[in-house]
Parts: C-alpha cells; structure tokens; sequence
C-alpha cells in the first residue's frame, strides 16, 4: 500500500493570506501514536522508527513537552525535541527550505519516546506521525 502526504506552509498578514506548497512525498507506511503526556512526569512511549526510511514527520503536543529520543532515563538522549504548546514541528525529506532542515529523530533508530511534561497542572496530548517508505 502506498500513502501519501503533503506539506504547505501558510502566512496571514493584512494585505492578504499567502500559502506555498512544499509538495507531497510518497512512503509505504505509517508508524505513530497520540499518547497523553502525564503532566510533572515521564511519560515513554515505545515505538519502532527506521530513521532511514522516514520520508516525513509531525509530531505536535496541547502543552509544552520535552521528547528525548531513546535512553533519555540517563540524561543522553540520542535527539532531543522540544515542542511549545500547539505549534507543531513538521519535517520532509527532500526539502532544503524547512526547520528544522535536518530528520529531527536524528541518526539512530527510534525505540522509546520519552516525554516529559513539566506542567504541574494538566497533562498534555502528544501525536507523533511518521510516514516511513521500507523500500528505499
């Protein structure tokens, strides 16, 4: 099966409203979650995620998050992300006018997730979406 995505970026100011197509990238496969990120905790999310087969990437969360990737227990994640409340991070493969322009996963393949909400008061909603191509 084959699944494909787009990506636009879009600026409103009030001379007018301006949208660019980033275009659209095709892969085999969907990997992801959208998990709730207990708030003044750690919360780990296990997944499995070839960085070298990820085509594109959204991951957004409702409250301010911290993502470590993989053994971030120890305080040396192998990425780290950190996502403000409601502003997502998007990335595609291929495209050189972007931010972050480089796989914010990073190099190493992706076991765990792990997600700390510092928030004392409300737990945050965290989504994550790859779309992955295992045949490159």
């Amino acid at each position: 099966m084959s699944y494909t995505w787009s990506s636009t970026v879009g600026l409103s100011t009030g001379l007018g409203s301006f949208t660019a197509s980033n275009g659209s990238v095709t892969g085999t496969g969907t990997v992801g979650f959208s998990e709730t990120a207990v708030k003044n905790t750690t919360t780990v999310f296990t997944i499995a995620v070839d960085v070298s087969a990820v085509k594109a990437l959204g991951i957004k969360s409702t409250g301010a998050v911290t993502c470590g990737i993989n053994d971030a227990a120890s305080g040396s994640p192998d990425a780290t992300i950190t996502l403000a409340a409601n502003k997502a991070i998007i990335w595609v493969s291929g495209d050189t006018a972007q931010f972050p322009s480089s796989n914010p996963l990073g190099s190493t393949d992706v076991v765990t997730v792990h997600v700390t909400n510092a928030s004392t008061t409300t737990d945050a909603t965290v989504t994550f979406a790859c779309l992955v191509d295992v045949t490159p």
